[in-house]
């Protein structure tokens, strides 16, 4: 038989376990987008594995970041996947839509969340 202790310690675990993932996944971070952006200049080779890259715009800076590179944080993204669309767009001069979280910084950075390579006609 269970005691009324250990029935008591098993339930809180679950309640504590059940808050966690339910504030992790219902708290998602809101971003912004900025359209038609050309990128300027990509930093790589960082021992964080993170990456950096600039535009030819400024953008909005909702979480008082006061660095001027975006970062490409590399908890929250595949640097290399994102690292060749940045490659490829400053290489090409193609335009870019970007999608920035918009409440934290990496290293006094922006974080991107997401990044399009524009096609001619769109």
């Amino acid at each position: 038989m269970i005691s009324t202790k250990n029935m008591k310690l098993v339930s809180t675990t679950l309640l504590c376990l059940s808050l966690s993932l339910l504030s992790k996944f219902s708290l998602a971070e809101s971003y912004s987008h900025s359209y038609n952006l050309k990128v300027t200049s990509v930093y790589a080779g960082y021992i964080k594995k993170n990456a950096f890259f600039e535009v030819d715009s400024e953008l909005s800076n909702n979480a008082g970041c006061t660095a001027k590179a975006i970062a490409v944080d590399p908890e929250r993204s595949d640097v290399e996947q994102v690292l060749s669309v940045l490659l490829y767009a400053h290489a090409t001069g193609k335009l870019v839509d970007l999608q920035i979280y918009n409440e934290s910084c990496f290293d006094s950075h922006r974080i991107l969340r997401r990044v399009k390579v524009k096609n001619q006609n769109s």
